[in-house]
Formats: C-alpha cells, sequence, structure tokens
C-alpha cells in the first residue's frame, strides 16, 4: 500500500479488524486502520485505512493518508493523499497532491495546497 520510503516511517497504532472504537484519537506517528472507528484523528504521520478499514469522522489530520477502505468526513493531509482502487471516500479532501486509482470512488471537494490546514 505505501511506498517504501513511507515504511520507514513510524506506525504507532494499528485498529485490527473487528476493532471498533468510538471518540477523539490522538497519535503521535502512524496509524493503520483495518477496523471501524467514528469519531475524529489527529497524527502526526501517516494514516492507512486498510480494505476492511472503516473511518467516520469531521476530521482526520495526519501527514500523509493512503485509503483503500471506507472514509466519510473531511481529510487533511498536506504530504499527499492515495486513494486505492477499492477506496470510497465522501467529504473534503485538503491536500498537497491527490492520487486516485480507477475504480475508486470520491464524492466531494479537493483542495490543493501545500501548507497544513489548523483551525
Amino acid at each position: 500500500m505505501a511506498k517504501k520510503q513511507e515504511q520507514n516511517e513510524a506506525l504507532n497504532t494499528i485498529i485490527g479488524n473487528g476493532s471498533q472504537i468510538k471518540g477523539e484519537i490522538k497519535i503521535e506517528g502512524g496509524v493503520r486502520i483495518d477496523g471501524e472507528i467514528v469519531g475524529n484523528i489527529l497524527a502526526t504521520g501517516i494514516l492507512t485505512v486498510g480494505r476492511d478499514g472503516r473511518l467516520k469522522s469531521d476530521s482526520i489530520d495526519c501527514k500523509r493518508a493512503f485509503i483503500a477502505g471506507s472514509v466519510t468526513g473531511n481529510i487533511n493531509a498536506p504530504d499527499g493523499v492515495h486513494l486505492e482502487s477499492t477506496a470510497s471516500v465522501t467529504g473534503e479532501i485538503r491536500t498537497g497532491s491527490l492520487r486516485i486509482d480507477e475504480g475508486a470512488t470520491f464524492h466531494g471537494q479537493s483542495l490543493m495546497n501545500q501548507e497544513p490546514i489548523t483551525g
């Protein structure tokens, strides 16, 4: 899913398949979601949503995002967002780089920027 250079970055948290979490999550480093999360996410590293991952959030903030599962919410990832062929995203994406593979679905709008959005 992530390219070799991104794989060297810290993956601090894994939400496994079958796990369900509700509430705000703050993570120092990267996170991989293969379960279901309902709530806001703030990660200083890479966010990866696996094929079975489900994320519903008002606010998703991370360095970079790789999405193969389902995301409903606004994504702020200044270093880039990659929607893989199995991804389904509904919401606003704010990023410096957006890649959407054939087969992915994206309902919303994208705003291209180079600086992190705060607020």
